[in-house]
């Protein structure tokens, strides 16, 4: 069973380290049934702790598919349930890549597709390896390597330009 203390401490080691954390094969039901016991006037303070930790968590997964593209190797202490997420991303991520890279019978390579940038976002391209930032928008971006095109908000992108770890695309 998890406790509120539990919960703390997992948030605290989901916001500090950049791998998922050991949390238990049943986190999910475990803090499921704790929303259900504790008090109400400590409800939504709860759901907000563990929204928290399933975000940070589910960002993590994401990373962590982007960067192998292969369903045989999940992320260490991945729970069951983020598995069958993890699992249908790389096939997404396989799929999209696959389209992208598909060849006509004439063997032209495929259309680049014009990107649009959201307002308040640059896309930059990272000179220096990186590791994750938090964002102004609290979120976690990262880690990046060297080369590495990336969309970011525009005041944490003018930030890394002028410190010279990042250059305008």
């Amino acid at each position: 069973m998890v406790t509120y203390a539990d919960l703390q401490t997992i948030a605290r080691n989901e916001k500090n380290f950049p791998t998922l954390q050991h949390v238990g094969k049943d986190f999910y039901t475990d803090a499921s049934k704790l929303l259900t016991e504790v008090e109400e006037k400590y409800r939504e303070h709860v759901a907000k702790l563990i929204d928290d930790i399933y975000e940070r968590r589910q960002n993590k997964i994401v990373l962590h598919a982007l960067r192998t593209k292969d369903t045989d190797a999940p992320p260490a202490n991945i729970t069951s349930v983020e598995k069958k997420f993890y699992i249908l991303l790389i096939e997404i991520l396989k799929k999209s890549r696959d389209d992208v890279f598909e060849k006509t019978e004439e063997q032209k390579p495929a259309e680049k597709v014009e990107e649009s940038i959201p307002d308040g976002y640059e896309k930059v391209r990272v000179l220096h390896e990186l590791p994750a930032i938090i964002g102004v928008d609290s979120k976690h971006y990262g880690p990046f390597k060297e080369g590495d095109v990336v969309l970011l908000l525009e005041v944490n992108a003018k930030i890394l330009v002028e410190k010279g770890m990042a250059e305008e695309i």
